[in-house]
């Protein structure tokens, strides 16, 4: 009996029709990956299969979950069988918060912990997924990861027969990913129903078994794996896209913002930071000078410090004002206003991302009541072939696309840094590719600091490095 049946359907959403003559099922002994570019209509699919779609033809059952949902309580409720987790959008109202406040134990209380938050022990799951030593931490202090397990953990402890994965490996180091990966094949093994959505090849979980291809909306199965590089790694029918970087290169740059005025040799001037919390050492001993022009890379592992080093910089962390900080040849802490230092700095952040919560368009985002900017927003569409998303909703806007949005509006800010904290998540190699370039062009005469956790995500225009580990500068190639 399968788990999932879709015979020619065609659905719509808000009176567009978004599929059309699909077909698909899930068996009892299949594991999936969901694969495709960005805004392919990846997550619509979870949507549909989540019936958060109105059918116009053809039908969606659910044979194997509704026969159980018979023997065990005598009525179905898909969502009693069905756990979906999109790591990708928080499943924690942040509107009661502000982004800051995870670095102030002092307006913490009150703050769920993850104990609270989860409500319920199960030890076998707390081992399986090892956040033992997380769960009496509030969540607004947790990282990337961290949060990614409480996520996941909330998902388990309903016991659903299906678990849908929706991006999972976004913003997680290798050592991160790994991890990931293992649990997902041991849940595999201890029977559940896993259907991931994976940006990559090499996130692709070794116990999946079967890959759909999803483009313009469109499905179709894909295996084995090593078929699915023509569409997965940046290869098109026509070759490689490194083919096309030529075409891509080629900016109209007449439309780009003249680069202000910069009048300060050290964009950032950091001497023996450190960050404590209680007796837990968080950066240590950090001496980094960043100075007018330089485009630097900040790598290292989930949890080594590298978004408290930038809310140092950008001025959300208290500690700011401890530590012999200089940002723009102005040392923190002289009574320069923190607005005044924010609006020379673009900034985009995943953390940040969580915080976008308001209806607003597109381009007015982008914009942000800059009138200046608007020549320059319009091409940015264009140049990625989005020209339709302006006027679209940005909560109604596909993950990868939100992050290419967010991007757009710190770079028609037009200011004299930018720090782009994991800028490329959830977006294809294709749209990578393109937006390297980009960078490449916008910041010949800007600063640059830029954190990834992927090698071949950094910009040609990169020179310099600083990698941490564990709150400790390891290296610096300057």
């Amino acid at each position: 009996m399968n788990i999932i049946e879709i015979k020619n359907l065609t659905a719509q959403r808000a009176d567009k029709t978004v599929f059309n003559h699909l077909n698909w099922t899930l068996k009892p002994i299949e594991n999936w990956a969901i694969v495709g570019k960005s805004g392919a209509g990846k997550t619509s699919f979870i949507d549909l299969i989540m019936g958060k779609m109105s059918i116009k033809k053809g039908s969606l059952t659910y044979p194997y979950l509704h026969s159980t949902a018979m023997l065990e309580k005598g009525y179905f409720r898909l969502a009693d069988y069905v756990a979906v987790v999109r790591f990708n959008i928080s499943i924690i109202n942040y509107k009661q918060f502000y982004y800051q406040q995870r670095y102030y134990s002092s307006e913490n209380e009150g703050v769920q912990t993850v104990r609270e938050f989860l409500k319920t022990r199960d030890e076998k799951i707390f081992n399986l997924l090892k956040i033992n030593d997380l769960l009496d931490l509030e969540f607004v202090k947790l990282s990337n990861g961290q949060t990614r397990k409480m996520y996941l953990a909330k998902a388990l402890l309903r016991k659903p027969e299906l678990l849908i994965l929706d991006n999972p490996f976004l913003g997680l180091d290798v050592d991160a990913r790994s991890v990931l990966q293992n649990i997902i094949n041991e849940l595999i093994v201890e029977g559940y129903h896993i259907v991931v959505i994976c940006n990559y090849i090499h996130e692709i979980p070794s116990g999946i078994d079967k890959t759909l291809w999803v483009d313009n909306f469109k499905i179709s199965e894909v295996n084995p794996t090593s078929n699915l590089k023509v569409h997965l790694n940046g290869y098109t029918k026509g070759g490689d896209i490194t083919d096309n970087l030529e075409e891509i290169a080629d900016l109209n740059n007449s439309f780009f913002p003249i680069p202000p005025v910069s009048n300060f040799q050290d964009a950032v001037n950091m001497t023996n930071i450190v960050v404590k919390y209680d007796e837990k050492t968080v950066l240590n001993n950090i001496s980094w000078q960043v100075k007018r022009g330089d485009k630097w890379a900040l790598v290292g592992e989930n949890g080594c410090g590298k978004s408290t080093l930038l809310s140092l910089i950008f001025g959300d962390h208290p500690q700011a004002y401890a530590n012999n900080i200089i940002v723009f040849d102005r040392k923190r802490g002289n009574g320069d206003s923190i607005w005044d230092i924010k609006k020379r700095i673009g900034y985009v952040s995943p953390e940040l991302h969580l915080y976008f919560t308001e209806h607003i368009t597109n381009i007015n985002l982008v914009c942000d009541g800059k009138a200046e900017g608007v020549e320059f927003a319009h091409y940015l569409f264009d140049f990625y072939g989005i020209k339709a998303l302006e006027k679209q909703d940005f909560q109604r806007t596909s993950m990868g696309e939100q992050r290419l949005i967010l991007l757009f509006n710190a770079l028609v800010q037009n200011t004299e840094l930018l720090i782009l904290d994991e800028p490329f998540q959830g977006l294809d190699k294709e749209t990578i590719e393109r937006t390297k370039v980009l960078i490449d062009v916008f910041c010949q005469n800007r600063t640059l600091i830029l954190v990834t956790h992927y090698q071949e995500e950094i910009p040609h225009c990169v020179t310099q490095y600083l990698q941490l580990k564990e709150g400790k500068m390891v290296e610096m190639v300057a």
